[in-house]
């Protein structure tokens, strides 16, 4: 199924979240503990809304084979560790 007519939309959207990150980040700089390109939500647990599945995913297929190699080999691991949380929270 072709979802490029979605990505457009997206992107828009994603602009207008960044300025307003921008936004609120020059208004209260001593709240904000993160920054523009910072890596912390990388090792966040939270889901994706389907447009940010599909997006990531046509990315994801444009990069070399071994990149895309790397990048399961992280997810695995991340899901092991995911493994390992949930076991502990439901002892």
């Amino acid at each position: 199924m072709d979802y490029e007519y979605l990505f457009e939309p997206y992107e828009e959207l994603v602009v207008k979240a960044d300025n307003a990150f921008d936004r609120i980040a020059g208004e209260f700089p001593e709240s904000m503990k993160c920054k523009r390109h910072c890596s912390d939500c990388c090792h966040a647990v939270f889901g994706l809304f389907l447009i940010e599945a599909v997006f990531l995913k046509r990315d994801f297929d444009e990069l070399g084979e071994e990149e895309k190699k790397a990048a399961l080999r992280r997810a695995v691991e991340a899901d092991k560790d995911l493994d390992k949380i949930e076991r502990t929270l439901k002892e």
